[in-house]
């Protein structure tokens, strides 16, 4: 049963985000809660909390339930995620030819750290286990496209065929851009940018 307290977090106006066609697909049983949450992913490439509340409502199950599933399975992100989704590959393969070295860089260029989200809101970053492109070590994978063989030198000239990380300003320029962003808006940008971090999981017990 939805307590009084998540009944409060889930005060939301339903014509924002609307994803009753999207529930009505599966009849209200609790086995299809995984695949409810799958049709939404891949529709906003994260859980947004709006959603998750109504996912609540029509299963009937305590918000925390849902919380407790996106948290475990890594296919799920609670966190708005960026136009392109940037994969590194740290397996054993990998990370013995320098896949760290990509990670350097990117965090040079685009001011990233695994899981964060570029404040322009055009790349996210996220390191995975294996791609099972071993032969291809380092491997380094722009939304489903593959790159093998990836050197210190192919980052830059890879990210810029997903389009400038700060409107027109080059990739390998975005140090400033960012600062400059960070200042025109009170150093909030980052948190504008990602509309709900999921909170703390004590939140919904």
């Amino acid at each position: 049963m939805t307590t009084l307290m998540e009944q409060e977090q889930c005060s939301f106006d339903e014509g924002v985000m609307d994803i009753t066609e999207l529930l009505h697909r599966y009849p209200a049983e609790r086995r299809y809660m995984l695949a409810v949450l799958q049709d939404i992913q891949e529709r906003y490439q994260f859980l947004p909390k709006e959603a998750l509340c109504q996912t609540s409502g029509y299963f009937g199950v305590p918000l925390s339930k849902l919380y407790g599933m996106a948290t475990f399975y890594k296919a799920f992100s609670l966190k708005a995620k960026g136009k392109n989704i940037i994969r590194v590959c740290d397996g054993t393969a990998c990370h013995i030819r320098s896949s760290t070295v990509l990670l350097e860089e990117i965090e040079r260029l685009l001011h990233l750290k695994p899981g964060d989200t570029s404040v322009d809101g055009v790349f996210s970053l996220e390191t995975v286990s294996c791609l099972g492109s071993c032969a291809l070590a380092p491997v380094l994978v722009v939304n489903e496209e593959y790159y093998g063989s990836v050197t210190r030198t192919m980052v830059g000239e890879i990210l810029n065929h997903y389009g400038p990380a700060m409107g027109e300003v080059p990739v390998w320029d975005v140090g400033s851009a960012f600062e400059e962003n960070l200042e025109g808006n009170g150093g909030s940008a980052i948190g504008d940018r990602l509309a709900w971090d999921g909170g703390n999981a004590d939140e919904w017990a």
